[in-house]
C-alpha cells in the first residue's frame, strides 16, 4: 500500500489559519449580536422567539445559528440528518456551533486527578469498583449544523419534527392548560378579577404564591399577562434578586412561552422587555462584580424553559380538543418518552452501527471477506448485517459483543456510564423504530420510486453511430469503445445517442448516462432512477481511483494511458454527475477499502478547481490512509478530452501527455464589477447620467485595481463585462471583493494582538498543565482553574504561551499564562514540530498523547485474570453491570 502524500508547510499554514478564522468568526457572531442588543435591546425579542424553537441548545449556539440563519426552524449535524435518511442540498452551507463533549475524571489520591481513558488500568478497576470518586467535565469542539429547509427532507413531513403551535381559536383551551399548570405544578393558583385598574394588567405575589390577572384582558393580552406572571412564578418564588433583573428574566420567559405556543408576543411586551433590559445593564455597571451578565441570566432562562416546558405541554394537552392533539403525538425537539434501561440498550444497538463508531473514534476499518477488522485490533472480528463484533485471541472465540460493549472496551476504559452516555446523545434525533437494524452500506440497495431500468432507452441493432462519434469525434481509442461494449456498459439507442451503464455490487445497473452523437447540438444527461449515492463507477478491482467530471473525459483518459502503454485496466474509474455531488466519493471509497490512491482529473476551470478541493479534503477526513493527487489538463485546455483530440489531430504521440505527472491546484482568482457610482478618476468618470462600468480585481498590494481587458472601450451596462472575464477569474459582488481586499491588507500586516493579563491563579501567577495533548489540530493543556479542571487551547505569542477562557461580550474573556515547566513540556513533547507553529492557536496535524502507565504484581493478577477469562470465553453483559450499578 503506498504512502499517503503528506501535507506541505504551506497547505498545514492555510489550515491552521483556516482554524484560526473560523474561531474568530464563531467569537465576532456573538460578539456582534451581543453589541447590537445593547444599541437596539428591543430586537432581543426576536433572540428569545428564535430561541424558543432551539431551547435543547445553549444561549451562544442560539446566538449563532441566529447569526448565521435567522430563519431556521429545525436543525441537526449532517449524519443526524443521514441517519434519518435525508441530506443537506447541493451547494448549501452549514451554521457552526460549539459540540459539548464529556469526559470522566477520576481523583486516584487526593490533588491528583487524571481522566478515566488515561488512567492506569488498577485505578479504573477501582473506580468500577466505586473505590474511587469519579466526576463528568465537559469541554467543547466545532460541529456543523443544517436547517430542514436545506435538506431533502420533504415538507409535508415537516409537522412531524415540529409544530407552528395552536391556532387562535384554541387560545381559550392554551389558557385553561396554563392555569391548571400553574396551580397543580407550582402550586401557585392563578384568578382573573377585577383589579379597579385598565393600566395593571396583572401581577405575581411570591408571598402567597398567586397570580392575579385583569378581567377586562382580551384574549391575546390575557395570555401574554399570563406567559409573563408565570416567568416570575417559575423562577421568583424567593425574593433574592433586583426588581430589574426579576422584569427582565419574567418577559423573557414570558415571551419563549408564547412563541413556542404559536402565540406573538406583544408590542407592549417587547418594549417593556427593552426597558427592563436598559434598567439591568445599568444595574450592572453599577454594581461591578455584584450582578450577573446579561448571558449568564439568559442561559438561567433557557434552563428554566428547557426544564418547565414538557409539564407544560402534559396539561395544555389535557384541555386541547383531540383532533388537535397529533402535534404532541411526536417527540417534539428531540424530547424522547422514558426509557427503562432494556429499551434504551436496544434503540442504542438498533441505530448505531460499530463501523461507524470505530470510525469516529479514529479506528481504521479494514475489509476481510465479508466481515471487518480493526488495523490497531486485527483480533476484532464486525458483522456489518448482525452489528456486533468479537475477539479472536488466545484459544477459542470470545462471544459476540454489541456497539456498548465495543465502546466500553475500546473508547471508553471499561467506564459504562461514559459509554452509555455518549452513544445515548448519539441517537438523539434519530428516527429509527426499536429492533430495526440498519443495513450495511455495501448490501443497501437504492431505494426510490423510479426504476432505473424501467426508463432505460430502447436499444438500437447496431453502434454505428455511437461507434463513429466516440472514435472520430471525440478520438476515443477503439479497444476503450469495445472494452464499454464487452462490459454491457455502452450502447446505442434507437435515437442514436450513446448510453453509459454502470453496474452496482449486485450486477444490476444503478447509473445511467446519455449523450447525443450530433456534433452541432449539445444533448446529454442522466437517466431517471440513477444512484447518485454511486454516481457511474467502472470498477476494476484495482488499488488507484481516476474521478473525472464526465464518462467522455474518463474514457479519454483511458485512451491516453493505453497510447502511452499503460495498461487502463489497472485503475477504477469514477464519473461525477456534477462537481459539487460528494455523496459517491464517500460511497465508493467506502465500498472499495482496496483503493488507497485518488487521482483528480476533473476540468480546468472554477467549479472543477473547486470540487478537487472538496473531493481532497473528503479524502483526507477518511481513517484509512489514502494518497491524493491532482492531475489538471494544462491552462490552455478545459478537460482531458480536450488535451487528445488535440494531440490526435496534430498527430503528436501521446508519450507526451503528461496525464500521470502530479500537480497543483490552479488558483482561483476574484474579479468585480465597478461603476462610477463607486470611484471616479480619469478615463473613468460619468458621462451625464450615464454610468460607466469596468472589470477590476485585488492588486498585489491589497489595491483594487482595473484588470487589463480591453481598458479603452467604453462599457455603459455590466452584462457587457461578463463575457470578458477570463478563466479561472471567478465574477464576485463588488462589497465581496472588497472584503476581501481588507483581509488581503491585514493578513499582510500581521498586526500584532492585546490579550487580556493573565490573572493570578492559586498561589502565583502562571498555570501548570497536567496533561499536554493535541486535539482536532489544537494544541490542548489541562490546567486547574477555580479548583476544577479545564481543557483549554493553548496559544504563543513570542515567548508567551497561554490559555484563554470565556467572551468578551459578556465581560469574561481572561487570559492565563502557562509556567515554564509546562512550556518546557509541550517544547519537549513536540520536538521538531515546533517550527511549524507561528503565533496565535498553537496548530499541528495530529493527536499527541504519551500517557504514564502504571505496573504492579495487583495489576499483573488482573491481566492474568482476563486472560483466563477470555480463554474460557465468559459472556460480559454490560446491561448486567448496569443493573448492579443502580
Amino acid at each position: 500500500m503506498s504512502e499517503n502524500k503528506r501535507p506541505t508547510q504551506a497547505q498545514r499554514q492555510r489550515w491552521k489559519q483556516a482554524a484560526m478564522e473560523q474561531q474568530a468568526k464563531m467569537k465576532e457572531m456573538i460578539q456582534t449580536l451581543a453589541e447590537s442588543y445593547q444599541e437596539n435591546p428591543e430586537n432581543i425579542a426576536e433572540l428569545l422567539q428564535f430561541g424558543s424553537k432551539f431551547y435543547r441548545y445553549s444561549v451562544r449556539n442560539t446566538m449563532l445559528i441566529y447569526r448565521q440563519n435567522p430563519h431556521a426552524t429545525y436543525v441537526q449535524s449532517y449524519k443526524a440528518w443521514k441517519e434519518m435518511g435525508y441530506s443537506p442540498k447541493e451547494g448549501v452551507h452549514g451554521m457552526k456551533v460549539f459540540v459539548p463533549v464529556k469526559t470522566t475524571w477520576l481523583e486516584p489520591e487526593e490533588g491528583k486527578r487524571v481522566q478515566l481513558k488515561y488512567a492506569s488500568k488498577e485505578d479504573r478497576i477501582r473506580y468500577q469498583a466505586g473505590e474511587i470518586p469519579g466526576t463528568v467535565r465537559t469541554s467543547y469542539e466545532i460541529g456543523t449544523v443544517f436547517d430542514i429547509a436545506q435538506t431533502t427532507y420533504p415538507p409535508e413531513l415537516y409537522p412531524k419534527l415540529y409544530s407552528v403551535g395552536y391556532p387562535s381559536e384554541l387560545h381559550r383551551d392554551v389558557e385553561k392548560g396554563l392555569i391548571a399548570y400553574a396551580k397543580e405544578r407550582l402550586e401557585c393558583p392563578v384568578k382573573v378579577e377585577d383589579l379597579s385598574s385598565i393600566s395593571l394588567r396583572g401581577a405575581f405575589y411570591p408571598m402567597e404564591n398567586k397570580i392575579r390577572l385583569n378581567e377586562r384582558l382580551k384574549d391575546s393580552q390575557r395570555l401574554s399577562t399570563l406567559a409573563h406572571e408565570l416567568g416570575h412564578a417559575m423562577q421568583h418564588r424567593e425574593m433574592t434578586k433586583s426588581e430589574a433583573q426579576m422584569e427582565l428574566e419574567a418577559d423573557a420567559l414570558g415571551i419563549m412561552v408564547e412563541q413556542y405556543l404559536g402565540f406573538e408576543p406583544t408590542e407592549a411586551r417587547k418594549r417593556h422587555l427593552a426597558e427592563c433590559y436598559r434598567g439591568y445593564q445599568e444595574e450592572y455597571r453599577n454594581h461591578p462584580g455584584e450582578r450577573e451578565s446579561f448571558g449568564r441570566v439568559m442561559e438561567q432562562v433557557f434552563q428554566k424553559f428547557r426544564q418547565e416546558l414538557p409539564e407544560i405541554e402534559q396539561y395544555i394537552q389535557k384541555y386541547v380538543p383531540e383532533h388537535t392533539l397529533q402535534k404532541l403525538s411526536q417527540p417534539q425537539r428531540g424530547e424522547r418518552p422514558e426509557q427503562t434501561n432494556q429499551e434504551r440498550y436496544a434503540q442504542i444497538k438498533a441505530q448505531i452501527r460499530i463501523l461507524d463508531y470505530a470510525q469516529q473514534h479514529g479506528y481504521h476499518v479494514v475489509a476481510k471477506g465479508n466481515y471487518y477488522t480493526l488495523k490497531e485490533h486485527d483480533s476484532v472480528i464486525i458483522d456489518p448485517e448482525k452489528n456486533c463484533f468479537w475477539r479472536n485471541s488466545g484459544r477459542g472465540t470470545n462471544p459476540r459483543g454489541s456497539v456498548i460493549d465495543f465502546a466500553m472496551n475500546f473508547v471508553h476504559s471499561g467506564d459504562l456510564e461514559a459509554s452509555l452516555e455518549e452513544l445515548s446523545q448519539q441517537i438523539e434525533g434519530m428516527s429509527y423504530p426499536v429492533g430495526q437494524i440498519r443495513e450495511h452500506p455495501a448490501t443497501v440497495k437504492p431505494v426510490g420510486q423510479v426504476s432505473l431500468k424501467d426508463n432505460l432507452p430502447e436499444r438500437n441493432r447496431d453502434m454505428r453511430r455511437a461507434y463513429a462519434y466516440l472514435t472520430k469525434t471525440r478520438w476515443i481509442d477503439p479497444d476503450v469503445v469495445q472494452e464499454f461494449v464487452d462490459r454491457k456498459m455502452l450502447y446505442q439507442d434507437v435515437r442514436g445517442n450513446c448510453v453509459f451503464l454502470a453496474y452496482g455490487a449486485d450486477g444490476e445497473p444503478n447509473f445511467a448516462t446519455f449523450r447525443g452523437t450530433l456534433s452541432e447540438r449539445k444533448f446529454l444527461g442522466d437517466i431517471k432512477g440513477s444512484d447518485y449515492t454511486h454516481d457511474f463507477y467502472v470498477n476494476n478491482g484495482a488499488e488507484k481511483l481516476i474521478v473525472t467530471e464526465s464518462v467522455i473525459d474518463a474514457m479519454s483518459v483511458m485512451s491516453i494511458l493505453k497510447g502511452q502503454g499503460v495498461e487502463f485496466q489497472k485503475y477504477d474509474y469514477l464519473v461525477q454527475a456534477g462537481t459539487q455531488k460528494y455523496d459517491a466519493v464517500l460511497t465508493q471509497l467506502e465500498e472499495h477499502p482496496k483503493v488507497n490512491e485518488v487521482l483528480l482529473a476533473m476540468d480546468h476551470d472554477i467549479a472543477g478547481v473547486k470540487g478537487m478541493q472538496k473531493v481532497k479534503e473528503l479524502v483526507w477526513e477518511f481513517p484509512e490512509e489514502r494518497k491524493v493527487s491532482i492531475h489538471v489538463p494544462d491552462p490552455q485546455y478545459k478537460d482531458w478530452n480536450e488535451v487528445l483530440s488535440t494531440a490526435m489531430r496534430k498527430m503528436q504521440p501521446l508519450e507526451q501527455i503528461s496525464f500521470l505527472r502530479e500537480g497543483e491546484l490552479p488558483e482561483i482568482h476574484y474579479c468585480a464589477v465597478q461603476s462610477t457610482e463607486q470611484i471616479e478618476e480619469r478615463g473613468f468618470r460619468k458621462r451625464g447620467d450615464q454610468e460607466q462600468y469596468r472589470l477590476v480585481e485585488i492588486g498585489r498590494e491589497g489595491q483594487i485595481q482595473p484588470m487589463e481587458i480591453n481598458r479603452n472601450v467604453i462599457y455603459t451596462d455590466p452584462a457587457q463585462l461578463k463575457p470578458l472575464v477570463p478563466k479561472m477569474y471567478e465574477l464576485i459582488k463588488y462589497d465581496e471583493l472588497d472584503e476581501l481586499r481588507v483581509l488581503h491588507i491585514e493578513q499582510s500586516r500581521e498586526p500584532e494582538q492585546k490579550l487580556p493579563e493573565a490573572q493570578p491563579q492559586g498561589s502565583g501567577n502562571k498555570l501548570t498543565a497536567e496533561q499536554i495533548r493535541v486535539e482536532n489540530r489544537l494544541v490542548m493543556a489541562e490546567v486547574r482553574l477555580d479548583g476544577q479542571m479545564e481543557k483549554l487551547a493553548v496559544s504563543k505569542e513570542g515567548e508567551r504561551y497561554y490559555v484563554e477562557t470565556g467572551y468578551a461580550f459578556d465581560h469574561t474573556l481572561q487570559a492565563y499564562d502557562l509556567d515554564e515547566n509546562t512550556v518546557e513540556q509541550i517544547r519537549e513533547q513536540l520536538g521538531e514540530r515546533m517550527e511549524e507553529l507561528g503565533e496565535g492557536l498553537l496548530y499541528l496535524e495530529e493527536s499527541l498523547m504519551i500517557p504514564q502507565r502504571k505496573s504492579s504484581p495487583f495489576l499483573e493478577r488482573v491481566q492474568q485474570e482476563e486472560q483466563k477469562k477470555d480463554e474460557m470465553g465468559l459472556d460480559y453483559q454490560p446491561e448486567e453491570v448496569m443493573e448492579m450499578m443502580l
